[in-house]
């Protein structure tokens, strides 16, 4: 197994549950959260690793900004408004991406019939919903 790094875009109350879910069931070896206020990043971060102390798997959880996608395995956009920059960006790249919060991904313009990105129901693709 390879050193996976998944980032969660947003590290508030979804995004923090996404990290702790990820890193309790050892989906991952690294989680980085980013957010708009890095101090909130770090919090939840340290929270999340002082969790770990006697899990089985090691997982470095930790904050960091933007630049952390560039290596990433997996992105996680936290809400809608995140969710469609993440796609802008991530666009013609290999890099997937999970969206978490987003209530309706149609109209938001990530799935469905106008989207390169494909639908949630469809296997094999690089964008779905839930995580």
């Amino acid at each position: 197994m390879g050193k996976e790094k998944v980032v969660i875009l947003g590290a508030g109350h979804v995004g923090s549950h996404c990290a702790f879910a990820l890193a309790l069931r050892g989906s991952c070896w690294e989680i980085v959260l980013v957010d708009v206020l890095p101090e909130k990043a770090a919090a939840q971060a340290m929270d999340i690793s002082d969790s770990l102390s006697f899990s089985a798997r090691p997982v470095e959880v930790r904050w960091g900004g933007c630049g952390e996608c560039a290596e990433a395995d997996l992105v996680v956009p936290i809400a809608t408004s995140t969710a469609q920059t993440a796609k802008a960006v991530y666009d013609g790249t290999e890099t997937p991406l999970v969206f978490a919060a987003v209530s309706d991904p149609d109209a938001a313009g990530l799935t469905g019939a106008g989207s390169s990105w494909g639908r949630r129901t469809s296997p094999g693709r690089r964008t779905t919903g839930g995580l």
